[in-house]
């Protein structure tokens, strides 16, 4: 009858320990450079103990192994519960990985309206532009799509002062009017460009 229960009740235990140690297994997996499981570890860890700590590191994990649908699952929960608790760069950096990963899982009118409503968050440094690099590089983007990039870029040119920003903005405006076809368009954004990093 012993040895039962304790057949029973070990893989029990293994598995109470398993969760109760999910976290720091997952950071094990993380320090070897074994990101899918870090992942998997982490979401383990959020799921039983809805933990912050845990939470951050699934986002993290997620970022570097491109899994859009679990940031976009996941990335709304940690920027709500992290807007005091995470450093404004951090706060960013996870604001930018949740708009691109709607753009990614093909939400692109929820992508559009994440974007503009958090542009004033984003626009006093150059990473207010980098949730437009999907829709840039996307073969399947129309016209459409990249005249609100424009839109977007002048929000951006608008919202700042800093010559840095201005410049990089003008370049992109100047790949975006060169997708367009508009030569001349370009050429001008360029020069301002250019004129700005004299």
């Amino acid at each position: 009858m012993i040895i039962i229960t304790i057949i029973v009740a070990t893989p029990i235990v293994l598995i109470f320990a398993l969760v109760l140690s999910s976290e720091a297994i997952g950071d094990w997996y993380y320090s070897n450079n074994q990101l899918e499981m870090a992942e998997s570890s982490y979401a383990l860890s959020y799921t039983f103990y809805n933990n912050f700590s845990s939470l951050e590191k699934l986002s993290i994990s997620a970022r570097l192994l491109d899994h859009y649908e679990l940031q976009v699952e996941y990335l709304p929960i940690l920027l709500k519960e992290g807007k005091a608790r995470l450093s404004d760069v951090d706060y960013n950096q996870f604001l930018i990985d949740y708009i691109t990963s709607l753009y990614h899982v093909g939400r692109i009118s929820d992508y559009k309206v994440e974007y503009r409503a958090n542009l004033h968050t984003l626009k006093q440094t150059t990473i207010g532009l980098l949730p437009l690099e999907p829709l840039l590089y996307d073969i399947n983007a129309t016209n459409e799509d990249f005249i609100w990039a424009i839109e977007i870029c002048y929000e951006l040119l608008n919202g700042t002062d800093n010559k840095h920003v201005k410049s990089v903005v003008y370049s992109v405006l100047f790949d975006i009017y060169s997708k367009l076809g508009d030569d001349l368009k370009a050429q001008e954004m360029l020069e301002l460009s250019e004129s700005i990093k004299k």
